[in-house]
């Protein structure tokens, strides 16, 4: 597979996102928030690559966004699970 970053806006935000290939047919589709490229804002695994559209990306970006607020009221049940600086980590 043709890795090839992509740029999509969602809700007035611009995105760079990008398919990889792990292990045929595992793979990753990783998101950046535009200018922050140092590390992935999302990253999500699938078991079964399958083709992913500009459209698929924004629905899992909005969904993603309408999540942040939840994850930030539960990480401080979950010892675990930190919030930080737009990331969320779990050990």
């Amino acid at each position: 597979m043709k890795k090839k970053v992509r740029k999509i806006i969602v809700d007035k935000i611009s995105y760079s996102w990008t398919v990889q290939e792990r292990f045929w047919p595992e793979g990753y589709l990783k998101l950046w928030i535009e200018g922050q490229k140092t590390r992935p804002w999302l990253v999500i695994e699938f078991g079964q690559l399958e083709e992913v559209t500009p459209s698929l990306v924004a629905s899992i970006v909005k969904q993603a966004n309408d999540m942040k607020a939840a994850i930030k009221q539960v990480e401080s049940n979950v010892s675990n699970c930190k919030y930080e600086n737009e990331l969320l980590t779990a050990k």
